[in-house]
């Protein structure tokens, strides 16, 4: 087969195996093989859309990232295999989009962007991380998911931190814990797919409402909560935690004061939370 393997050569020993300038985009593909990411080889632009095919699996090895800037998006296909993630192997831009597609199983290591991702996966999307583990395996603001059996498991869910959710599984089932609320709602991504001669074509997958499962498959989706606010100052570290209520969002305030520089900040946090909800405060360090 027509395999392509990426190293960070030693010459430069930089991290990357492939890195465009600027708005440069970058096309990876396997015509008739698959895709091994070894080891800290990135595949990189400074702004320009990124495409990695192979018509069968890719790789993505410990520290091996694809990554852009801007409104660069980041496309990766395996037609007919899998797409395999490390713990700590990224697909990040700022605000472009992501998509990620296999013909089986897609095993999620890190996905970040402020814009839209999708993934979709003949079989399962699976966590990199260990069973139990509270890692974020995805940031986005909107995530449409689809897998032909299973999101996530009853042991291992998929960990998020988006705005809003869609997605459809099979028998497996969806199982996703969100760090801060989200809203089930409609998504639609679409990328810049990179062409032979560097050109790209947009790559749209339609918009995609609701969680829903088929042939009797479960859906687990929950919330944490994590601290709304943490404020430094010169000789105090003071963390804030709410309790969830049942009485109307508002915004929790909290004013600091350090008795050493005779000086206070007034912190507001962003996500809403119950007017009446518990909040305690605790004294980090002194």
């Amino acid at each position: 087969t027509g395999d392509l393997v990426l190293t960070d050569g030693t010459a430069s020993a930089d991290g990357n195996a492939i890195s465009a300038n600027g708005s440069g985009n970058v096309l990876v593909q396997a015509i008739s093989g698959n895709v091994l990411a070894n080891a800290n080889a990135d595949i990189r632009s400074g702004t320009g859309s990124i495409s990695v095919l192979a018509s069968g699996s890719i790789t993505l090895s410990a520290g091996a990232d694809v990554l852009t800037g801007a409104a660069g998006s980041i496309d990766v296909l395996a037609t007919a295999g899998s797409v395999s993630m490390s713990t700590i192997s990224n697909l990040t831009t700022q605000t472009g989009s992501l998509r990620v597609q296999a013909g089986t199983d897609i095993t999620v290591g890190r996905l970040s962007t402020s814009g839209n991702a999708s993934l979709t996966a003949g079989g399962s999307l699976l966590d990199a991380d260990a069973n139990g583990d509270s890692v974020v395996n995805i940031v986005a603001g909107g995530l449409r998911l689809i897998a032909g059996n299973a999101i996530g498991s009853g042991a291992n869910a998929i960990e998020t931190t988006v705005t809003t959710l869609s997605a459809r599984a099979g028998t497996g089932g969806v199982f996703v814990t969100e760090t801060d609320g989200l809203t089930v709602g409609d998504v639609t991504v679409s990328i810049a797919r990179v062409g032979a001669d560097a050109l790209t074509t947009a790559v749209t997958d339609t918009t995609q409402s609701d969680i829903a499962t088929t042939a009797n498959g479960n859906v687990v989706l929950r919330s944490t909560t994590l601290p709304l606010a943490v404020v430094a100052m010169s000789d105090w570290v003071v963390s804030v935690t709410a309790v969830v209520s049942a009485s109307a969002p508002t915004r929790a305030m909290l004013t600091v004061t350090s008795p050493t520089v005779r000086t206070s900040v007034a912190v507001t946090d962003t996500p809403p939370v119950p007017e009446r909800a518990l909040r305690r405060v605790t004294v980090v360090s002194k």
